[in-house]
């Protein structure tokens, strides 16, 4: 069946598998700039997109295994996990670069090392795919 509805403001899949930029605070809640003085983005996938959720289901069946196995939680492996799902849905970036200047491209791999090494960001990126209205268009 194919429909067409009309629900202003409550379409949160579009954006998520689009994407949405997070200006990246510094510890004081201040946009952080580049050298050139621009804001540091980072494009992020939503709740709702399609890769999200297939990571967030895997991470829940990774974690039903360790517990009907009788493991305890482990920090670290829950830690690793956060950061692949966050690498995992980072599109782009603006202002990261090298200590020279020079851009550093968006992969996956990059995404997650950004993610170990600086868990301000971390927490920024896990809090911004977390909040739903960040994926919704305005009606």
């Amino acid at each position: 069946m194919d429909l067409d509805f009309d629900l202003p403001g409550l379409d949160t899949k579009t954006l998520s598998e689009q994407g949405v930029p997070m200006p990246v605070l510094d510890p004081a809640g201040r946009p952080a700039l580049d050298r050139q003085g621009r804001p540091i983005t980072i494009t992020l996938l939503g709740p709702d997109s399609d890769r999200y959720r297939a990571a967030a289901r895997a991470q829940l069946r990774r974690r039903i295994q360790r517990a009907s196995a009788g493991q305890e939680p482990d920090f670290a492996e829950e830690e690793a996990e956060i950061i692949a799902i966050l690498a995992d849905c980072t599109l782009g970036w603006e202002g990261v670069c090298t200590p020279d200047g020079e851009p550093i491209p968006c992969t996956v791999a990059a995404a997650a090392e950004i993610y170990r090494r600086y868990p301000l960001i971390r927490d920024q990126a896990d809090r911004f795919i977390g909040d739903r209205t960040r994926f919704t268009k305005a009606s």
